[in-house]
């Protein structure tokens, strides 16, 4: 049936959507081996140049995600990844709402510079401390610490990875160059709306108490523990605060240097980690550190994501499926905007965001 109306090389496309959308829910195998299918496929079936398939997997968008994780395993050689996260949580007070607001503010911060899941693994931890310093040992039953982790695996989402991957795409479809200043423009008042909304919803959820006594002693003491900031937390500081800086303000030097994308602008930094050292002269970045810490397997995935995005794109599924939806009642209103929403809302529970 889909053959006949997309036609074989549409219809393989899709066929290969739905097979690595069962393998991502089923799990048979690791989903990081799911990335693979779409270069299986077409060398079976020669849908597109396969140049088009492999060149995804090292394309821009994972040349920044490879330089980003450069950049932030620094935070992990350093400490500079808890000294952030438990500084800006001495702020806290004793209101749970205010534990609720300021552990989704942070994860949603960290989220738009790291991926969520090294923001989760960040803050996680400190949130299950935190915990059974108040006395919730078993955190699996703790209704205490229902609404404190949805607000870190909340925010960790509200960000992310997936917003460079909706720009990669909009320089592909424009072929002009995506600004990310003109990008947090636009995406900043949405953030913060999504933002509110989730903090509105974390607030009503049913909780034992409402304060949470010696949170703010417990996070200043830990930070009290890691003493001054050292040499190597600066560097790495300095490090991702000029990356992420020449990336907003790209329009400024994009005439003098239209190479220099802010993909490569990480990457540059990233292997400039690898040159220094920090107090005790040890390398701030090994690449023995870096092969264990950097995280392949989501490379794979957001670049398995842009390989079936090739394969839909370039076979004609993507137009045909365009052309049906464009034969439902939408006028381009509200009614639009939910069908978009709705639809891949419901892809991204059977599937990676990226795909």
């Amino acid at each position: 049936l889909l053959e006949w109306f997309f036609g074989f090389k549409a219809a393989a496309a899709l066929g290969t959507t739905v097979w690595m959308a069962l393998w991502w829910i089923l799990r048979p195998v690791n989903i990081s081996v799911t990335a693979f299918v779409p270069i299986g496929v077409n060398a079976l079936f020669d849908l597109i140049p396969m140049q088009h398939v492999i060149s995804q997997y090292f394309s821009e968008i994972i040349v920044l995600l490879f330089g980003a994780d450069l950049v932030c395993l620094t935070w992990a050689t350093t400490g500079l990844d808890k000294r952030l996260a438990i500084k800006t949580l001495c702020c806290i007070g004793t209101s749970l709402r205010q534990q609720i607001a300021v552990w989704l503010l942070v994860a949603t911060v960290l989220s738009i510079f790291l991926p969520n899941v090294v923001v989760c693994t960040i803050l996680v931890p400190v949130a299950v401390s935190m915990l059974q310093f108040i006395g919730e040992e078993n955190i699996k039953n703790s209704k205490l610490a229902v609404p404190i982790l949805l607000a870190i695996v909340w925010g960790a989402g509200i960000g992310g990875a997936a917003n460079l991957v909706a720009i990669s795409y909009l320089e592909k479809l424009t072929g002009q160059e995506f600004m990310y200043i003109d990008w947090v423009v636009r995406f900043l008042p949405l953030l913060v709306l999504v933002l509110l909304l989730n903090l509105f919803f974390l607030f009503h959820l049913p909780v034992p108490v409402k304060r949470l006594a010696g949170t703010s002693e417990y996070f200043k003491e830990m930070y009290a523990q890691l003493g001054t900031i050292r040499l190597g937390e600066k560097i790495s500081l300095v490090l991702f605060a000029a990356a992420t800086l020449l990336a907003f303000i790209r329009p400024l030097y994009a005439g003098w240097l239209p190479a220099l994308k802010p993909a490569y602008v990480f990457l540059i930094m990233g292997l400039l980690a690898f040159t220094f050292e920090d107090e005790d002269g040890k390398a701030l970045l090994t690449w023995e550190f870096a092969e264990k810490g950097v995280m392949w397997g989501m490379l794979f995935l957001f670049a398995g994501g842009l390989a079936l995005g090739s394969l839909v794109t370039e076979t004609g599924a993507a137009l045909k499926m365009a052309e049906a939806i464009t034969l439902l009642p939408l006028t381009g209103g509200l009614e639009t905007v939910f069908a978009f929403t709705l639809f891949s809302t419901v892809l991204t529970e059977i599937s990676s965001n990226t795909a």
